[in-house]
Parts: C-alpha cells; structure tokens; sequence
C-alpha cells in the first residue's frame, strides 16, 4: 500500500505542476515571459514543482483556518460570544454538516483516472491510501488550527484534538455506511437528499449551530468530549469495513465511464452549468428590437434571458420594496423601533456593500453571456474584432447597469425615507449620501463584473474556468464586501470615501476595458 501511495502521490504533484505551468500562461503580462516549450524548460518545471509542494503542505492548515475564521470565529464575534463551549457547540454541528455533504471515498479526477486505469495501480490500495492521507491531513490540520484559534476562547489542546478526532471519525463512519450500495444508487440517494431534504437538513443544523449560543444554550465542554469519544468508537468497525470492502474496483468504473472517464470536477461543473443556462433560455417570435449591430444582439439576448436577468431584477426589487413598506409601518405602529433603526441606519452604508454585492446580477449575466453566446460566437474572427468588441461591450453594459439600478432604485429611495421618519440625523448631507452611495454601488459592481469578464476572459471552450485570477479577484471581492458587514461607520464619512473611490475605480476600470478588452477578450486554451 505504501508503494502505491508513493506512486500516486507523484503522479498528483505531477499532475498539479503541469495545471501550475498551464496557469501561469494564462496570467496576463507573464505569458509573454515564458518559454515557448514551456513543459521542456528543467527550471521552470523544478519551480513549478517546489511551489505545488509547498501548495500541498499549506493545504493542509490554509483550509482549515479560512473554515474556522469564517464559519466560527466571526458568527462568535460578530454575536459577542465566548467560552470553549459555544466554540465547540458551533464546531460540533458543522462537522456532522460536513459529514452530510462529502462521504464518497471515490472522486473524479483526471489523476486517479490515470493511477486506476491508465497505470493500473490495485484500486483498494490507491483508494485506501489516499483516503488514509486525507485523513491524516484533516487530524493534522484541524488539531493544529483548532488549538491555536481555539485557544483564544479557552479551549484546551485536549479539545483541539478531540475536534480533529471527531471530524475525521464522521469522514469514516459515513462512508462505510454506504460502502454496499451501487454508485449510481449513492447518486440517487444524494440528489434525492439534495432536493427534498437538503434545505431542511441545513437549515436545522444550522440554526442548532448559531441560534442555540446567541440562546445561551450552548452544550458543555464534557459533551462535546463524549460525543466525540462515541465517534471515535463507531469509526473502528468503520474502518474495519472500508478496509475489507472488495468493490473498489467496481465502483472506479462505474464512476469512470464515457466522457468521465477523462473528465476533471470542474468540467462537471462546467456542463452543468452548460445546462442550467440553456434551460433557461426563453424563445417567443414577438421578440426583436428595433437596434441594429451589435446592440441588436444584445437586446434579443436580454430578452431570451428574462428568466435570469430582468424578471429575477423585479422580484429582488419586489422584495425590497415590501421591505421598505413594512419598515414605514414599523415607525407608525411600533414606535419603539424608531431608536434602534435610526442609529443602524446611521451606521449602515459599509453593511449596504455586501448587500449590494449579494443582490447584483453582474457575474451571473456575464456567465450566461460566456455560456449562450460568447461561448460559439468567439469562434468567429469577425466577433474578435476591437470594433466589434467595444460596442458590444457598452450595450452590455448599459443592459447590466440598467437590471442592477432597478433594486438599487428601490433602496436608495426607501432608505433616506426610513432615515428621515425615524428621528432623522444631525447631518442633512446624510440622506444624499444613502441615496446617491446605494445607486453607486449598484453601477460599481456592474463595471466590475463586465470589466473583470472581458479582461480577465476565464473560459476555455468547455466552459471551464482557467484563468485563476479572474477567482482571485471574484474571491477578493467577495471577502472586502463580507468583512465590511461589522463595521460601524458614520454614513457621513464612509459615504464620501465610497463615492469617490467608486467613482475614479469606475473611471479607471471602463479606461482600461476600452484600451486592453480587444487583447484580451477570447476563449482560454
């Protein structure tokens, strides 16, 4: 088995420095750097190498911090809570969440097709094996991570571990449940799960989570250690099992058949949205436009995905609206709310950003644009051309910002009006402020999205994402907006600052669209 788990394991950090090098060809501005025969240079491939390896030994904690800080650690501190026992109860309930979602023993991949099929490694021992080391890599990184942060809210290293032991007990006791059941039952199963019950399944784990400790009702520390020692016995018989199973072979092939055969997770993903998209789409002769070029194009094109774009714009705002309506209503008939919502309201525009992040349509849109359009017509030279290009690019635009300012229209009026029923500010230039920022915002996150998607074009022909810093910017993006939610500052001031950021980003972005797209704008190999 360690010989098989040798093999395997250089044929993953193989597989990961060639995805590195292709990557790297991908960056703007460094491709141009890089040899021709780019997987025949000796010293970029050692260096390709040095850092995959690297990638895999900071895997090991970088996950798991991200984990705790997003999914423990702010909810405690953004709910003022403290104490080993809420860090634990909230631990507890995610980890048999997790448990839930990801069981399988067997994944796709284009390496383990390889080790499997192609270099016809024994199924059991590289299925056994690499399960042992991600095993080993959760104990590792969970005892380490969970000690450190953990030891900001009292909790003992005896606690940390008794965390690693839990989470990597569930990981073998799931699985071996359904070590005697078909694959594609597995599947049945999981999507049944999926639509019927996962909404359910979340949300009550969830809530048992989060709104147990906010209660009070956080479960002792001598608990947790006792249902993570239960777990610890019901995985030995686990693995006992998953060691004496005899189907791995089986179910690699029914797992790996057809396309799958070479097909990696993201181009799963990538037909599945394939999918999505095209089911979407909505035809009807009434529709055409009185435009002509490229606007034309665009404008059937909103309207074949009224679905997605302009009737999912009108419920957000529907939504909003009520929102608004059932605030006035608060003021009139609950007058005690008045107080509080005035001082949130105040405080409320760095909030208002992940708001405004969260209800735009501008990464959806450009996705459906790659998917139902770009996708085949980028194919054509005449599509590539800089002209042909930058028209299409301000209609789109246009089409964008107009779908993202009808809620945004909606906040921005109800907002200055719940100010002012409230009790008012001390500060007039407060109301335009909320008006003029929320309206802003929703142009600035429509620049974004279209600038990031035609300078950062991150889809090859298959519809998978290639070019990694389109998610880096789509991740920094997300986090800036998630991490303003517990600020408190005055609208006074951090409306100034957002209106000019928002206005010179959006100067810069729309400047090197114009001057970079023709360059940049075209399918990913």
């Amino acid at each position: 088995m360690i010989e098989t788990f040798r093999i395997s394991f250089r044929l993953q950090i193989t597989y990961h420095t060639n995805a590195l090098l292709r990557a790297l060809k991908s960056v703007p501005g460094v491709k141009k750097l890089l040899p021709t025969a780019l997987y025949a240079s000796k010293g970029l491939k050692r260096f390709a190498l040095v850092v995959s390896i690297l990638r895999e030994i900071l895997s090991i904690f970088f996950g798991k911090v991200l984990y705790l800080l997003l999914m423990v650690v702010l909810p405690l501190f953004y709910f003022k809570l403290s104490g080993p026992a809420n860090f634990l109860h909230i631990l507890l309930f995610l980890t048999l969440l997790g448990g839930l979602l990801n069981t399988r023993i067997i994944q796709l991949g284009r390496d383990k097709y390889y080790a499997v099929f192609l270099m016809r490694l024994d199924a059991k021992k590289y299925a056994l094996s690499n399960y042992l080391y991600f095993l080993l890599r959760t104990f590792v990184g969970m005892a380490v991570v969970t000690a450190v942060i953990g030891s900001l809210y009292g909790v003992s290293v005896f606690g940390a571990v008794t965390a690693a032991a839990l989470v990597v007990a569930i990981k073998c006791i799931l699985p071996a449940i359904l070590l005697g059941t078909p694959m594609k039952e597995q599947k049945k199963r999981f999507e049944k799960l999926y639509t019927v019950l996962a909404i359910l399944v979340i949300t009550a784990l969830l809530f048992v989570a989060y709104a147990l400790p906010v209660l009070g009702w956080a479960l002792p520390v001598k608990v947790f250690y006792a249902v993570g020692a239960v777990a610890v016995i019901g995985a030995v018989p686990s693995v006992w099992a998953l060691y004496h199973f005899k189907g791995y072979k089986d179910a690699y092939k029914e797992e790996f058949t057809g396309e799958m055969a070479v097909e990696s997770p993201k181009s799963a993903t990538a037909k599945a949205l394939q999918a999505s998209y095209q089911k979407k789409l909505s035809f009807s002769a009434s529709q055409t436009s009185k435009k002509s070029g490229y606007a034309y194009l665009n404008d059937l094109f909103v309207q074949r995905h009224t679905k997605i774009l302009t009737r999912s714009s009108l419920r957000i705002t529907l939504f909003f609206g009520v929102l608004m309506l059932v605030g006035i209503a608060a003021f009139l008939f609950y007058p005690p709310v008045r107080e509080k919502l005035n001082e949130y309201l105040l405080t409320a525009l760095p909030s208002l950003l992940f708001v405004m992040y969260f209800i735009n349509r501008g990464q959806t849109i450009t996705q459906a644009m790659f998917v139902n359009c770009d996708h085949s017509m980028l194919t054509y030279r005449f599509y590539r051309q800089p002209k042909a290009i930058l028209q299409l690019f301000a209609a789109r635009l246009r089409s964008v910002i107009r779908i993202n300012l009808m809620p945004a229209a909606v906040l921005a009026t109800g907002l200055p009006i719940m100010l002012l029923l409230s009790g008012g500010t001390a500060h007039p230039l407060d109301y335009f402020l909320l008006f003029a920022s929320v309206l802003l915002m929703a142009v600035f996150f429509s620049v974004h999205h279209m600038v990031l998607y035609y300078l950062l074009q991150p889809y090859n022909e298959n519809s998978e994402t290639k070019n990694p810093m389109f998610t880096v910017a789509n991740a920094v993006t997300y986090l800036i907006s998630y991490f303003a939610i517990r600020q408190e500052i005055a609208t006074s001031v951090f409306g100034v600052f957002l209106l000019a950021f928002c206005v010179l980003y959006i100067a810069f972005a729309l400047l090197a669209a114009y001057r970079l797209a023709p360059k940049t704008f075209c399918l990913r190999q």
